[in-house]
Parts: C-alpha cells; structure tokens; sequence
C-alpha cells in the first residue's frame, strides 16, 4: 500500500512540469509514431482492470493529450528501471 508521500511524490513528478507552463508538452520529433507512456501500477494514477485496458488519471490525461495533438499514445507496465534500458 502506498502512503500520501509517494503518492504526492508522483502526482508532483508527473503533473509538476504541465502545470509550470500552459504551453509546455512533451517533445515529439515525429508526430507518426505513438508517444510510449510508461508506468508501474499506481492506482488511481495508472492501473489495469480485468480486461487488461490502462486506466487512471494519467490515462485520461494522456489520452486527452492524444486528442488534442492528433498525436497517438501506447500505455505499457513496467519498472522504471525497465523502461530506461
């Protein structure tokens, strides 16, 4: 079970940088490709139900993004350490 400081700990690192500027977003070099988002299950950030679909706030964060940006997004599970090789 995670304990408030992790949880702000998380909510700062992920949503911290968006919120310093309006226009600020990730930097992506070529629009066809699909934005990987990485995460560890974290609810209510990021987890998966039964049907193995991604949900949470980062989801629907990043989802909105995607509709925004016309710029698609694929959700994967795994440890940072994982997702930095």
């Amino acid at each position: 079970m995670m304990n408030y400081k992790t949880i702000l700990l998380v909510g700062l690192l992920t949503f911290g940088p968006l919120m310093s500027t309006a226009s600020a977003g990730p930097v992506v070099e070529d629009q066809d490709k699909p934005l990987v988002i990485v995460s560890k299950n974290y609810m209510p950030f990021f987890f998966k139900e039964g049907d193995s679909k991604p949900r949470g706030i980062l989801v629907d964060f990043w989802n909105l993004w995607s509709n925004k940006t016309g710029i698609p997004v694929n959700f994967r599970t795994m440890e940072l350490t994982e997702a930095l090789q």
